[in-house]
């Protein structure tokens, strides 16, 4: 058995292992999938970033975004038609946008996929953080009703590490209610984040459970429906409890 075909069998080990564990949303990984499309390096950069001093083109989709945007997209189409059932845009689905418009959420809406619209921002420049973040991302959400989608197909997500400083996220989560509001489902995606280390003065990603557990508990006291994590089993068993003890 080659390197490669023992990796892939002990991933698929795993993921059936994680599925019993009742996974409800499995994570596509879509930076190894852009590989598919065996982009060189100049490809990927394109003239406009021919002196980028980024990341390798594996770890920077926003770069692609920019260089390939229809690599982005038919990926998407693709994961979904092979029979993904959820679409998670870091872009909240603003990605080759034009006034009125949003591909993505045209994308999910003809094929009857939901949506989740995450907000972020390049940098943490806010005047008023809660007003704008609620702005911005209802200003998003209009976008993707105006192609067509339906609303019972949205979800947020207040994009925890994405475009805020570590003292932001923590707001972020400390007063998700606000943004519950808006009356989407709640997507919140802290685990092992740079933000939890610096809290924690822990570097090893690894070692971030404790306040992975803490924020995600935080989180759906304040409204999160979902939490994206790394360690499933472990951390399920805290929000069971939770479940129990908020609804008595």
């Amino acid at each position: 058995m080659s390197v490669t075909s023992d990796r892939r069998a002990t991933r698929l080990r795993h993921l059936e292992t994680e599925l019993q564990r009742r996974i409800l949303v499995l994570d596509g990984a879509m930076g190894t999938v852009i590989q598919r499309y065996k982009l060189g390096e100049a490809q990927f950069r394109g003239e406009r970033f021919a002196d980028w001093k980024g990341k390798d083109q594996k770890g920077n989709n926003e770069l692609l975004l920019l260089t390939k945007p229809q690599v982005i997209g038919e990926i998407h189409r693709h994961y979904l038609e092979a029979g993904a059932d959820i679409i998670n845009d870091v872009e909240g689905g603003s990605y080759q946008t034009t006034s009125g418009d949003s591909p993505m959420a045209r994308t999910c809406a003809e094929l009857r996929c939901p949506l989740i619209v995450m907000h972020r921002r390049k940098e943490p420049n806010y005047k008023d953080f809660w007003p704008e973040i609620i702005a911005e991302t209802r200003s998003l959400l209009q976008r993707a009703r105006d192609t067509g989608i339906a609303p019972e197909q949205l979800w947020v997500d207040p994009g925890f590490g994405f475009g805020k400083t570590p003292a932001q996220n923590l707001q972020l989560v400390r007063e998700l209610g606000r943004f519950a509001a808006l009356g989407y489902p709640v997507l919140l995606g802290t685990s092992r984040k740079s933000t939890l280390g610096l809290v924690l003065r822990e570097n090893d990603p690894l070692k971030r459970h404790e306040a992975t557990v803490a924020t995600c508990l935080w989180g759906v006291t304040q409204g999160a429906a979902m939490v994206r994590v790394h360690d499933v089993a472990p951390i399920k068993r805290y929000l069971v409890v939770a479940k129990a003890l908020r609804q008595g």
